[in-house]
């Protein structure tokens, strides 16, 4: 009688040792499956964060250029001014030149 009981417990830990190796592949099958849908995620963030220093990077250079178009549009009124100035000096002095050239003839 013993050893149909033995058997039958033998029986019973061959089916719940095949249980648990089924568990076991599901569960490797599902950890698996998880590991490759992360690898994909993150080399698609790893892209995108590629792609936004890129932008960055050029949003920078076009930032420079406008600084630097902003710079020579505020020197041009200096610059104008300083024409009015010379022009103004140069008909003053111009004109005295005159007077005194006509004085002296």
């Amino acid at each position: 009688m013993e050893t149909a009981a033995l058997e039958v417990r033998v029986a019973q830990l061959e089916t719940e040792i095949q249980q648990v190796k089924t568990n076991c592949s599901k569960d490797h099958h599902e950890i698996y499956d998880r590991l490759r849908a992360l690898e994909t995620e993150s080399a698609v963030s790893a892209e995108r964060y590629k792609n936004i220093m890129s932008e960055l990077e050029t949003q920078k250079e076009q930032l420079g250029q406008i600084i630097l178009s902003i710079d020579d549009l505020s020197g041009k009124p200096g610059k104008r001014w300083e024409t009015a100035v010379t022009g103004l000096i140069s008909g003053t002095v111009g004109t005295v030149v005159g007077f005194l050239a006509q004085k002296l003839v």
